[in-house]
């Protein structure tokens, strides 16, 4: 008896999906669903050419009247580097900088990039310094460097 029911079944099945495609065939849907399955080539998308950044010019920087007649300061971040290859370690290490009342500050020297890195951070901020301040470094032994600073503007300075 399933099997009567089974076959019934199957037989209206077969013939609803014979209607449909006769349907499918007569409005043209088996043109579109096979357009819809081809890709079309989408616009390529433009890419805005990668122009080089130009370095800063700082001569240009418009400048006070009072400064406007002298040579623009330049700044050199990092240590010099023939100073560096003399008498600084090639690998990185740790170094000491004393300041002017004798408290030291340890900090790592990256030999790669003549600079210094962790710990100058907490000494700069330790010592309040300022766009403009100038410190000058004393090498006093292999790894330990007297650090004096030279204030943009002493406190109680008024002359801006």
């Amino acid at each position: 008896m399933v099997v009567a029911k089974k076959s019934a079944y199957e037989a209206s099945r077969q013939k609803r999906l014979e209607e449909n495609k006769k349907r499918m065939e007569e409005l043209n849907l088996n043109k579109l669903a096979q357009a819809m399955h081809t890709p079309k080539p989408s616009p390529m998308k433009k890419v805005k050419p990668k122009v080089p950044k130009q370095p800063l010019d700082l001569s240009a920087v418009r400048r006070s009247s009072r400064v406007a007649d002298l040579p623009p300061r330049t700044y050199k971040e990092g240590l010099p580097v023939q100073f560096c290859k003399t008498h600084l370690p090639s690998r990185d290490v740790m170094v000491n900088l004393v300041d002017e009342k004798g408290d030291e500050f340890e900090t790592k020297y990256l030999a790669q990039k003549t600079g210094l890195s962790g710990g100058w951070r907490g000494f700069a901020i330790d010592h309040e310094l300022v766009d403009g301040d100038a410190l000058i470094f004393q090498l006093i032994k292999p790894t330990t460097f007297k650090v004096y600073i030279i204030r943009v503007n002493e406190p109680g300075d008024t002359s801006n």
